[in-house]
Parts: structure tokens; sequence; C-alpha cells
């Protein structure tokens, strides 16, 4: 007889009887763990794509935020070979007619031919200055040079080391100034050219030398390169001038070909000449930059939207959903993005446009997208700019010129807020005695070296000696005009920005110093001062009146002042982060402030908020994420469960064979 049974006593593989049975416990758990994981690793990855497309909408909102952008100017030439131009924000609408006679050139000098760059041409002292020169090519007259002091004429030694052409030019090169030295080959030899790197008439070259031959202008030796009123031994092949032009009969002179300042905010880069005809130039409002920033927005959104769609969406024909079918996190973004694209501005009441469909910017009813037409939104800006942009961007209004809106913060609550000007900034100043002549033209003022020179405090920084230009002044507002340049050219002052007007109070013989900043940090102090400057201009050493900060209330709460300018606390609740200048001269209430959070404001806050490490997207992302590290614990305790299961029943199994082992042996005995 013999007994049957698992086991070594039987012959069977418990091995695999125990992974058989392991393998039942244990694979639908982690289909199922598997299943889930995939799930919620997907839902993660598409709540990526929407913070990232959500992002890109915010990026398009920033410039539609901010009024600079409706601001920005195009500048139209209707002949760019003759000039185009750039026009900045402050610039006016307007159509010129530009004619442009001569354009702005630099000087050049040409030595005579040298057999190689590397002839000895000679040793001393070269000396450049730059001014403005009066030279006929034709007849080789030198009339005049006359100095332009602003720019620094240079001095290069020539020794052993750098007395060939080719050296020279080095040594020019390598001086750092506004000459440009380089050889040409023209057939004949080399020359060296002396170029100005500026134009204009009055950046010219004048070429002494003093020659280590002892003769300064003749045609050896380094008096070679002279080009002056006593020799003109280098030959002017261009001739320095400047660019000559009419603004709409205005005629204009101008040292260089980038013009600024005739037409005010745009710069004109004249590029060619055009005698006896004009080109027109039109500044306008850059309406194509603003569309595309809306289109910009148009686009973001769109994509936004029809991600979101295709998340949460149900195809009826293949019974399959959206990864993020049902969402309530998808369901509230679209529901918070939709309900500021339909809203109304409420604070622009009485005016054209408070809703984005009112300027060309409609939603789909269908699929939820925006379209976008531009004619009704270009007639909008064309119709009213600040209401577009007061429709679109943050801005305010004040119904007292004196009071300015400069800024808000992320905490200011749309409304209309009352101002009341407590206290009015002033200046520092200081007020001279009373010593002046009571008629300056009888009773001239002589400015000498007795009584040049004082040192000032302003807004506490400490000026050097300031002199004053030696003349007899028979003008008191000349003289006050003198004191207020040569403190305002102090380098110390100037360094920091600090700077005075002097005036000329004649009914009281006296000069006053007013320092150009407001506020408790604007003072004026005479530190420094001798005897006869005291008696002579009413300078004594001592301080003058401080100036004081605004003071004042947005409605109603307290607000800090520093100079003229004005700001709500970020504790002030509803009016927190305004910021304003006041220029007002007198206390007192100073009508109100209508702020207003425009729309693509408001989306661009709500986008900020959902990109917040604490905002819906990342919330429900934790959450999600949560969830994975749930399925990394099941699968955890899966494994502990399972390996105690086959410990067990290998346990189990090893003890039965044993036993069946035995039984056998003694079923063979019996045998």
């Amino acid at each position: 007889m013999t007994i049957q049974a698992l086991g070594l006593g039987s012959g069977l593989d418990i091995n695999t009887l125990v992974e058989g049975i392991v393998d039942a416990q244990r694979i639908p758990t982690t289909a199922r763990l598997d299943a889930e994981e995939n799930v919620l690793t997907t839902q993660i990855s598409s709540f990526g794509e929407i913070r990232s497309a959500v992002s890109t909408l915010e990026s398009s909102l920033s410039s539609l935020n901010s009024p600079t952008l409706f601001n920005t100017r195009s500048a139209i030439s209707s002949d760019e070979n003759v000039l185009t131009a750039t026009a900045s924000s402050i610039a006016d609408n307007g159509t010129f007619d530009i004619e442009v006679t001569q354009l702005a050139r630099t000087q050049s000098l040409a030595t005579t031919a040298f057999s190689s760059a590397n002839d000895v041409v000679g040793t001393g002292t070269l000396n450049i200055a730059f001014g403005t020169t009066v030279y006929d090519e034709g007849t080789d007259t030198y009339t005049s040079f006359t100095e332009n002091t602003s720019t620094q004429s240079i001095s290069i030694a020539i020794d052993s080391t750098n007395n060939t052409l080719s050296g020279i030019r080095d040594a020019i090169n390598n001086s750092n100034s506004n000459v440009q030295a380089s050889l040409v080959n023209d057939g004949s030899g080399f020359r060296l050219l002396l170029s100005s790197t500026q134009t204009g008439a009055e950046n010219s070259l004048e070429v002494s030398v003093v020659d280590d031959d002892a003769n300064n202008i003749d045609t050896s030796g380094l008096s070679q390169l002279a080009f002056n009123a006593s020799a003109t031994n280098a030959v002017q092949t261009v001739a320095a001038q400047d660019a000559q032009l009419t603004v709409n009969g205005l005629d204009v002179t101008r040292s260089d070909n980038l013009i600024s300042g005739v037409i005010e905010g745009v710069t004109l880069n004249i590029n060619s000449t055009n005698v006896g005809s004009v080109t027109n130039l039109t500044i306008e409002q850059d309406t194509d930059t603003i569309n595309e920033r809306v289109e910009d927005f148009i686009v973001a959104y769109n994509e936004l939207r029809a991600l979101t769609s295709a998340l949460t969406d149900f195809d009826a024909e293949s019974q399959q959903g959206g990864i993020l079918l049902g969402d309530s996190t998808v369901r509230s973004l679209n529901s918070q993005l939709r309900g500021i694209l339909t809203d109304v501005v409420s604070e622009l009441e009485n005016t054209n446009f408070r809703t984005f469909s009112e300027i060309g910017i409609t939603t789909n009813s269908s699929t939820g997208q925006l379209n976008f037409n531009a004619s009704t939104f270009n007639a909008a800006l064309s119709a009213s700019t600040d209401n577009v942009i007061s429709l679109l961007a943050t801005s305010a209004t004040t119904t007292d010129s004196d009071i300015t809106f400069l800024g808000s913060s992320d905490a200011t609550v749309a409304g209309t807020y009352d101002i009341d000007i407590t206290q009015v900034a002033t200046q520092g100043v200081f007020q001279g005695s009373s010593v002046l002549p009571a008629d300056f033209s009888a009773t001239p003022l002589v400015i000498d070296a007795d009584n040049d020179t004082f040192s000032i405090r302003v807004n506490d920084v400490l000026s050097n000696t300031i002199s004053l230009t030696q003349a007899s002044y028979n003008d008191g507002d000349a003289l006050a005009l003198e004191i207020q340049t040569q403190i305002n050219a102090d380098e110390k002052l100037s360094s920091v920005g600090a700077s005075v007007s002097v005036s000329y109070d004649s009914a009281n013989s006296r000069f006053d110093i007013t320092s150009t900043a407001f506020g408790s940090s604007s003072s004026i102090d005479i530190v420094t001062v001798d005897t006869n400057t005291a008696a002579d201009l009413g300078f004594s050493v001592s301080s003058g009146t401080d100036g004081v900060d605004v003071a004042g209330t947005i409605n109603g709460i307290a607000a800090e002042g520093r100079g003229q300018f004005l700001s709500a606390l970020n504790s002030s609740g509803d009016t927190a982060g305004i910021r304003l200048l006041s220029t007002a001269a007198t206390a007192g209430p100073q009508g109100s402030i209508t702020f207003v959070r425009g729309l693509a404001d408001r989306l661009e806050s709500l986008s900020t908020t959902l990109l917040s490490s604490n905002g819906l997207i990342a919330n429900k992302t934790s959450s999600l994420q949560s969830q994975l590290d749930i399925i990394d614990e099941e699968r955890a305790d899966l494994t502990f469960r399972t390996d105690e299961l086959e410990a067990r029943l290998i346990a189990q199994f090893s003890q039965t064979d044993g036993l069946v082992a035995s039984f056998n042996n003694t079923a063979s005995f019996l045998e």
C-alpha cells in the first residue's frame, strides 16, 4: 500500500503550487492598482498640460493689462530710402513733410603716400583737437578753427617704438579717442587716413605736431601729418558737415543723421537726401501691435478651452469619456474664466464700452471659444482709446488735476475713493540776506577772486567748492542763473541727482536757493563761505528751511507721505497699494479717484491665482499625487501580505510533505 500526498512524499512540485496560490491572490489586486495608477498618472499629466496652457494665457494677458501697449506709436515713412523713424509713447499723432538737403558726415584727412606701412615718419608729439574748421579745398585756404571744448583733445607721444606709419596708426587707435586711423593703399602708395568718429561740422580735426626735427610745419618728419592754420600737409578728403533738413518748412540742422528732439517723442534716421521733394512721415497709434497682442490672448484662451474640452468630453460613438470627464476642478476653472469673459465693468458706467463683446471679442456659444473682430476693435480704439484701456487694463481717473494716479497693488479693490490733502509737500529753501544792489544796471556786482567761491549741502549731500564765473553782472537774474548753473554742475551733487533752482528776489534784494526735491529729505545749507562772498551775495554759513512730506487720507484712511508721493498702506483695506502724486499748493479735499480693474487684469489675476502654489491646479495635482502615494502604500502592503502567504504555504506544505514521507516509510516497513 502507498499513501499519496503533496510534497516530496508524493513527488509533486510544491513551489509551483505555492506560486499559483499566491498569484491568485496578487494578480487581481495588482491589476487594479496598475489601472488606478495609470488613470492618476494620466490625470496628473493632463493637469500639467492645463497648467502650461494657463501660464501661456497669463503671459498673453500681461501686455493687454498694461496701458503702455495702447500708447505705442508707429512711424511710417513714405520713402525709407530717405529716412526711417521710431516713435515713443509720448509722440503725438500727425503727418510731417520732410526734405533732406544734406547728410551729416565725418571729416577724413589723408597723408601723402608712403612706399610701405613700415616707413618711418618721424618723432615728437602728435596733437589732435576737435572743432569747427573753415577750409576751402579748392584753394587750400585754411581760414579758422574753433575748438569744441565738449570733446577732449588728445596728445600722443611718437618715439622710436611707434614712429612708423603703422605704428602711428596703432598709437592713435589705442588712445581710445574720437579718431579712427587706418592705412589705405590707393595705388600710389600707403596713406594714413584719419577720420573723426563723430559726424557734424563741429567734430572736424585739427592736427598739429611738436616735431623733434624742430620744424612743425614742413613736409618732413612728423609734421607731414599737420592739418591746421599753419600747415595743411595732410589732405582733406571728406569735409565734416551737419545734417540739414526741413520739417514742415522749418529749417533743422543737426550734427548727426540720427535726429531726436525735432518732433517730440520721434527719432529720425536720415539715410539720403531728397532735394526738391518731400518724404511724408506719419505718426499714428500702432494698432497692428495692439491687434497682435489681442490675437495672442484669443489664441491662448482658445487653446486652453480646446484642451479642457478634449479632456472632459464624452464620445457617444465610442462610449469613451475624456480622462477628466466630470472633474470638478476643470469645471470650476472654466466657469471662473467664462464669468470674467461675460462680465460687465461696473465702474465704466456712462461710457461706450463695458464688455468684451462691445469691442469685438465674442464667445462662440457652441464651442466656448473666442472670436475676434478686428474692425470692431479698431473702431472702438479710434472712438475712445482711454475707454478701451479702462475696459482691459488696470487704470484710474482723478477728478482733480493736482492728483495723479501712479499705481496700485494686487490687493487694491476697484472703486471710487475720496482724496484729502492735510499737508502739502514743500521744498527745502535757503533765503540769502538782503544785500544785493537795488538796481543791478546802475550798480553791477563784480564777481572776482575775492568773492567767487562757497560750498553748499543739498539734500544732505555736500558739494565741492562752487566757483562762479568771474565777471561784472548787471542783471540779478543772470547772476542767479550763473549760481544755479555752477551748483548743478558740481560732480558730487549731480552724481546723486541733487539739484537746485536759484531765483533773484528783486523786492527783497536777495537770492533764494530752492532744492528741486520735495519732502523731509529736501534741504539747503550753506557750509563754507568767505567774508567777501557773504557780504556781496548774502550767503552766510547757516541752514535753510527744510521741506516737509505730503500728508493726507485716501478713503478716510491716513496714507503714507514721502515727498509729493502719497501711498495707501498695505493694511488700508480696499485702497491698499494705491500710489498718488500730489502737486496741490494748498491743503484740503482734492476730489476723488476711481480705480478700475479691467477684464484683462481680472483674467490675468485669475490665471496667477490658478497657477499659485495653493491654487486650484496645484491643490488638485497634490490630491492626485496623494492618491498615488496611497497606491504605493497598497503595493507595499500587498507585497508584505503575499510574502507572508507564500512563507506560510511553504511551511505548511513542507510539514505535510514530511508526514507523507514518514507514512510512506511506515507503509514500506509494514509491506
